[in-house]
Order: C-alpha cells, then sequence, then structure tokens
C-alpha cells in the first residue's frame, strides 16, 4: 500500500497518471471494503471501483485536504469532481443545475425501469444516432440526477465514521467520512429501486455512465451481464494513462475509435465523432471567422498559461491575413454562460467570445481553422473526422507507442506545434486552404484518421 500522504508531483495530479490509476484502484478496493461491511453484503472489487472510481479520483485531486488531520467538510449527497470542495454559491449553482435536468427528464426512472424488464440489449450514454440504437439497443435515459426527502439510514454513517476512526492513516479516515451518502444512507434504497431481471442475458453497452446508471450496471455486471464500454473522447489510446486502462479493466470489451492496445480492446467505430459531423456538415459554411480559438478546462493553477499564449497571439499573428477570431470557452454546464472563463482576454476589437453554450460544430463550420490550445484534445479528433482545417499545441508527456509516428508527422507538418510561437510563425506563413488540402491527402493522416477516429 502506497503512503496517500506522499501523494507529490505533477504525475499524481494529472487524470492520465498511470500511478494516479493504480492508487485509484487501491482507494476502491478499502472504500469497498468498508462498504460491503457497513451494508452487510460482498459485491465484488470491480461493482465498487464502477461505483466509487470517480469519488476515488477526488480524494486524491484533494489530497492535500484529505491529509489534514482537521478536514471536517461534511459529505455531500454525491461527489462534486474538483481541486477542492465547492463553495456555497457554487452548491447552490450546481443544485439548480440538477433541478432543471431533473424537470427535464421527469420520467426517466419510469423509462428505465420499464426498458431493464423489456429489453437485453441496451446502450446508455450515447448521443442520439440511429445507427447506436440499431447496432447496440435500446437507449436508456441519461439519470444523472437523484432528489430524496428523508435523511436516509443515518444509522450506518454513525458506522462508517466509527470505521473511519479506527484508521491511522488521516487520508483513508477522511475518505471513509466522506463517502457520498448514496453510497451510504441512500445505497440500499437505491439499489432496492433497480429491477435486476434476467441480468445474465443483458449486454450494456456504455458510452457515459452518470449517478443513478453506474448503480444499474454495477449490479447488473455483478450479477452476469455483460459490459462493452465505447470510447467517448480523446486521451485514449494516445497517453499511457489514458481511461482505456481503468475502463478496459472494468468492461468485458472495450470499444476504441480505431486502435487497440491490450487483448480485450476492440478496434470499433467513433459513434460520438458521427453525432459531430451530422450537426457539422447541416450548417452552412460561411466563414465568419479565420480562427475559432478552443480552449480546454480552465482552472486557476493553468490559466496564466493561456493568458501568455493568448496576449502572445493577438500581438503577432498577421493582422493583414487574419482579422476575426472566436474564443471559445469549455463549458462546465448547459445552462449558465461560461463568457467568465476568458475574463483574461483584453478587449480586442478581433476577438468575440462565444458564452460556450454553442454547439461547437455548428461554430466551428463557420471559422476557416480550429487552434487547439492543447491536443490530445476530442476536438481535434473532432476535426480530423471532417477534415476541418486545425493546428494544435501537443501535450502529451506519456504518448503511446501507436500514436508517436502520428505526431511525428503532425510536428513535421506544422499540424502540431511544441510552443505558441511556432504555432503563430506557421500561420503567419501559410495559405491555411491549400496547406490542410495537402495534409488531408497524405497517406499518414488517412492511417491516423482510420486509427483514432475510424469512421461510422
Amino acid at each position: 500500500m502506497e503512503i496517500i500522504e506522499n501523494l507529490e508531483g505533477d504525475d499524481i495530479n494529472s487524470a492520465f497518471s498511470l500511478r494516479r490509476f493504480k492508487l485509484s484502484i487501491e482507494i476502491c478496493g478499502v472504500l469497498g471494503n468498508v462498504l460491503n461491511e457497513v451494508h452487510g453484503i460482498n459485491y465484488s472489487q470491480r461493482f465498487w471501483e464502477i461505483i466509487l472510481m470517480e469519488y476515488a479520483g477526488i480524494t486524491i485531486s484533494q489530497h492535500k485536504l484529505y491529509n489534514d488531520f482537521d478536514f471536517n467538510y461534511p459529505p455531500g449527497l454525491e461527489e462534486i469532481n474538483g481541486l477542492k470542495p465547492p463553495a456555497f454559491k457554487q452548491k447552490i449553482k450546481l443544485d439548480t443545475i440538477k433541478i432543471v435536468k431533473r424537470l427535464w427528464a421527469f420520467n426517466s426512472f419510469k423509462v428505465t425501469r420499464k426498458l431493464l424488464k423489456q429489453e437485453n440489449n441496451l446502450s446508455v450514454g450515447f448521443h442520439n444516432l440511429q445507427i447506436v440504437k440499431d447496432e447496440l439497443g435500446k437507449p436508456i435515459p441519461i439519470d444523472n440526477v437523484m432528489f430524496f426527502i428523508s435523511k436516509g439510514n443515518t444509522v450506518l454513517r454513525k458506522k462508517v465514521n466509527a470505521i473511519a476512526e479506527k484508521q491511522e492513516d488521516v487520508f483513508y479516515r477522511n475518505a471513509i467520512k466522506r463517502i457520498p451518502k448514496i453510497y451510504i444512507e441512500f445505497f440500499e434504497e437505491i439499489i432496492k429501486g433497480i429491477p435486476l431481471v434476467s441480468p445474465e442475458k443483458k449486454s450494456f453497452h456504455l458510452h457515459l455512465p452518470c449517478l443513478y446508471n453506474k448503480f444499474m450496471i454495477a449490479l447488473y455486471v455483478e450479477h452476469g451481464a455483460k459490459l462493452y464500454w465505447y470510447q467517448h473522447g480523446a486521451y485514449y489510446g494516445e497517453v499511457k494513462g489514458g481511461g482505456q486502462n481503468w475502463e478496459g479493466r472494468l468492461a468485458d470489451e472495450f470499444r476504441s475509435w480505431g486502435w487497440k492496445i491490450c487483448n480485450n480492446h476492440i478496434p470499433w467505430k467513433a459513434y460520438r465523432l458521427e453525432y459531430y459531423a451530422k450537426i457539422y456538415y447541416a450548417e452552412t459554411k460561411e466563414k465568419k471567422y479565420d480562427f475559432l480559438i478552443a480552449f480546454p478546462e480552465l482552472y486557476d493553477t493553468v490559466e496564466m498559461i493561456y493568458r501568455e499564449r493568448m496576449t502572445y497571439f493577438l500581438q503577432n499573428i498577421s493582422r493583414e491575413k487574419y482579422r476575426r477570431f472566436l474564443a471559445r470557452p469549455r463549458p462546465l454546464n448547459k445552462v449558465f454562460s461560461h463568457v467568465h472563463l476568458l475574463h483574461f482576454i483584453k478587449n480586442d476589437e478581433r476577438v468575440v467570445i462565444d458564452s460556450g453554450l454553442t454547439k461547437m460544430p455548428s461554430i466551428i463550420a463557420g471559422c476557416r481553422l480550429v487552434i487547439q490550445m492543447s491536443v490530445p484534445a476530442t476536438n481535434f479528433l473532432e476535426c480530423v473526422y471532417t477534415d476541418h482545417p486545425t493546428i494544435g499545441i501537443l501535450q502529451n508527456d506519456a504518448p503511446t507507442e501507436i500514436v508517436k509516428p502520428f505526431y511525428k508527422f503532425f510536428l513535421e507538418e506544422g499540424v502540431l506545434h511544441k510552443d505558441f510561437e511556432s504555432l503563430v510563425d506557421h500561420l503567419n506563413n501559410i495559405d491555411i486552404e491549400k496547406w490542410w488540402a495537402n495534409i488531408v491527402l497524405h497517406p499518414t493522416y488517412q492511417e491516423f484518421k482510420y486509427t483514432f477516429a475510424r469512421k461510422v
């Protein structure tokens, strides 16, 4: 067992760290044993990893707090991702979003239970694509919001706290005490509400798991159902610590967008990219902007990096060649504007800041080229899938062997760059359309597309 209090360094802070992945498994094992004891059950490590993998990651991200003997932040109903527990205003905002989601899908639990009783092949968390329904099964509604009127089984919380107090390791003491209420007070109520019908005949085709559906899938897999997990974004297959590790570990079969690393990885099709392409191709192709500048998730520790890049870009990009830019923050929700996330972009008549709520394919269709502030990125693959001009900064310190030759090609051809100075200089010295036309015809580009963004 690694001493959790010694978690230091960038390798543990990155969501794509192999060390973080291994520690998460260890944490899930410890917490799973606690929950088995508290609930008087004997569910497997696999069950608890499906349920607890997000919470385990949060405890690592916030490990300095969890190693504080005086850390006394109360457990929430569910886990909320972040580098620190949410402040009061943030919790109000999150609760508002939950209410909107629940009202939007008010009948989803009833529909889910009906499908579990009637269907054996079920798809979970995919976008609305007819080919998914035809090939994988009836779609389960995205149940991501649960409310409870009662306080739940508070006796179990006392049992958990008693177990926590016996822990010599401060990290585990706090991690056990802060296990969310849905896994303690409301766990039995949730599990009993899931109709367990012929689990050995069921196949779940999972794209993105959300809160309620994690319980459903974990319960059915525990009783013999098959789990097919599908790639749902970038980093998979590109980064050694990518999601293929955990999701591939939990799935009977992990289906990628075209690549294969482990034995249970099956090269498949990029359903998510096809959904993006449908919207993209339906848009008019009038180019309103020279560039879309696509930002990744922004938080305090990286804001200065992007502030410096934007300052350099606006000072050095050719005013003669390029005159209008659209900057788009990565949205944290689909309800509130995210313009404030790009507050560091100084007033410039060339720059328009998008709210983050506009559909990405709709925006990109109206831009000559997309600048990726960081690659790997799902949007980089979306651009490749539709052959839309794109360029970006490569930030992958642990590339897999299968992606290395493609990165080499993209760096040589100016699609990827190691610094922003090189990227800006490249844009100032090319004709975008002629340059990109040669890129998409190159056999290495076509091979990358087939391997990492395979056509549906």
